[in-house]
C-alpha cells in the first residue's frame, strides 16, 4: 500500500508540475504596448521645413500663377522608411486675385530629396482656394505608391495651379500651422 501511496504522490507532483508549467507560459506572458511619434513637418520662416518643431513666428508668401514655394528640412543622417506613407496636408491660404474672381487650385507635394540630390515625389493633393480671406485648410491627404529610401531631407512644395492669379500661404496663425502629418499608409 505504502508503494502505491508513494507512486500516486510521485505522479500526482509531476501531474501538477506540469500543470503548473502550462499555466505559467500561458498566464505568465508579458505584453507590452507602446507608440512610435510618426513625424510632423512644419513650415516655417526662411522657406524652412521643421520636424517635429512649431515655429515661433510666422511668415507670408505670395505665389504667382504656376509658381511654388518650397520648404525643406535641414539635410538628415540618411534614412529610409519601412512603411508606405500618407500625407495629411494643412495650409493656411487665400486668394489675393483670379481671373473672373473665380476659384482657382493650389498643388500640395510632398517628397524628398536623396542622397545624390534627385527629387522624389511621395504623393500630391489639390487644394481647392474658394476666398480671398486666409482660411485654414485642414486634413487634406494622399498616400504615397513605394517606401522612401535614401532620404536626404524632406521637402514640403506649394505650388499654384492657375495663369493670371496670385495667392497667399501663411506659415502660422494662433494655434494653425501649414504643417505635413506622416502616418503609415
Amino acid at each position: 500500500m505504502n508503494k502505491k501511496i508513494a507512486i500516486s504522490i510521485i505522479i500526482s507532483v509531476l501531474l501538477i508540475g506540469i500543470m503548473s508549467a502550462g499555466l505559467i507560459s500561458y498566464f505568465g506572458k508579458i505584453s507590452t504596448t507602446f507608440s512610435i511619434e510618426t513625424p510632423i513637418f512644419y513650415t516655417a520662416p526662411g522657406h524652412n521645413l521643421l520636424v517635429n518643431e512649431k515655429p515661433d513666428n510666422s511668415a507670408t508668401y505670395t505665389i504667382n500663377d504656376g509658381e511654388s514655394e518650397i520648404f525643406e528640412t535641414e539635410e538628415l543622417e540618411e534614412t529610409d522608411f519601412s512603411y508606405i506613407p500618407k500625407a495629411n496636408f494643412y495650409a493656411r491660404a487665400k486668394l489675393v486675385y483670379s481671373v473672373n474672381d473665380t476659384s482657382q487650385n493650389l498643388i500640395l507635394i510632398f517628397g524628398y530629396e536623396d542622397a545624390d540630390e534627385n527629387k522624389h515625389e511621395i504623393c500630391s493633393s489639390n487644394l481647392l482656394i474658394e476666398t480671398f480671406d486666409f482660411e485654414d485648410y485642414d486634413s487634406i491627404s494622399c498616400t504615397g505608391t513605394s517606401k522612401p529610401s535614401n532620404i536626404k531631407k524632406f521637402y514640403y512644395e506649394i505650388k499654384g495651379d492657375c495663369n493670371d492669379c496670385e495667392y497667399k500661404v501663411s506659415t502660422k496663425a494662433g494655434d494653425f500651422y501649414t504643417k505635413i502629418e506622416l502616418s503609415s499608409a
